[in-house]
Parts: structure tokens; sequence; C-alpha cells
């Protein structure tokens, strides 16, 4: 019981920072009628997963039910870059479908590149995610690689530190993680349990050092 109401702890938090970040980075700026009722599908379906989330999380239904709200948006307006990342968080996140979230999140980034590049990236750090949870470590590190050369932040950069170690690629981890560590002690922290670290003796030893 402990551990399920960590999961839906983590996941709510996850849930609000997700929703937060993406509310600063989409702008709707669409008059036409299919479009809207798109948009108005996608908000019931973010009602019924807040629903999920927060208030209900044994409570598949609201999940099931958002995501058909979801496909039913992705039926009238297939190009819609928000309700692609949004059906890859869903079936990422609360349903782990992986496949599935990593085909939402990639059409994500495609759709949102040349209309909101920031948005773009915030997708492809998803798509890096979903590629790392299904061992495809590789292709996390080239997702997450595209993001370090748009994006300089701590945290995207050390998930890529993460990915490169999960790679095998240890020494490019270790000096990708140093970069971080060396910005923000917070992370020093963090990679002293991280599991994807404590395979590489050099990492650790590294670490060690630091203390």
């Amino acid at each position: 019981l402990e551990q399920q109401a960590w999961q839906v702890s983590q996941q709510a938090h996850r849930w609000r920072h997700e929703r937060a970040h993406m509310q600063q980075l989409f702008q709707a700026g669409h008059s036409d009628f299919k479009l809207y009722r798109a948009r108005m599908e996608a908000e019931f379906a973010n009602q019924k997963l807040a629903d999920s989330v927060f208030n209900q999380p044994n409570n598949n239904s609201s999940i099931y039910l958002a995501e058909f709200k979801l496909r039913d948006a992705l039926a009238v307006d297939a190009d819609n870059y928000r309700v692609h990342f949004e059906l890859g968080w869903v079936y990422g996140y609360l349903l782990q479908r992986l496949e599935d979230a990593e085909f939402h999140f990639a059409r994500a980034v495609s759709l949102a590149r040349r209309e909101n590049p920031q948005f773009s990236l915030f997708a492809l750090r998803h798509l890096a995610d979903v590629r790392y949870r299904q061992h495809r470590y590789d292709e996390a590190v080239e997702s997450a690689l595209e993001v370090e050369q748009q994006f300089d932040g701590l945290e995207a950069n050390y998930e890529l530190a993460r990915y490169l170690a999960s790679a095998g690629a240890s020494d490019q981890a270790l000096t990708q993680l140093l970069k971080v560590v060396e910005q923000s002690p917070e992370y020093y922290v963090m990679a002293q349990v991280e599991p994807d670290f404590a395979q590489h003796s050099s990492i650790n030893d590294a670490l060690f050092q630091l203390r």
C-alpha cells in the first residue's frame, strides 16, 4: 500500500508539472469550428485525467474515457500536436502502453517542430523517456542529444547522462553528469541513488571523490 501511495503521489506530481509546463508552451490560434471541437474534446479529456489522477486514482474508467475523447479529437484534427502529446502521456504514464506512447510523442515532436519549437523539444524529452523505458537506450540517447543541442537545461542534461550510462557510454555519461553536478548539488544527491549510474564503477568513484 505504501508503494502504491508513493506511485500515485509521484504520478500526481508529474501530472501537475506537465500540465503547468504544457499550458505555458501551447498557444491555441485556430478559429475553425472543427479545430475548436477538437480542442473542446481535449479539454474534456484533461478534466477526466485530472479526476483520475487527483480525485480517484484507482478509477480507470476516467482514464479510458479520456483516451476515447483524445482519440475522437484526433479523428477531427489529426495534426493537433497537443492532443498527440496528451494521448502519448496517457499511454506512457497511465496505461503503460509504451509503443503507443512512442508513436504519439513522435507525432507531437514532428507536428510542433515548426509551429512551436519549444513544445516540440518538450515532447522529444518524453519520446526519449519512453524509448529508455523500452530499453532502447541508443535511441533514447539520440533523442536526448537532439534536445541538448537546442535546450540547455539541467534536468534535460541529467536525463541525457542517465541514458548514456544505460547505453554503456560511461565516460560520456560521467562528463555530462559532472557538468550538471557542478551547477546544482541537488543532482549530486540524486546521482548517488540513481540505478543507471550504480552499474558503472568509474561514475561511482567520481561521485565518491566529490564528497
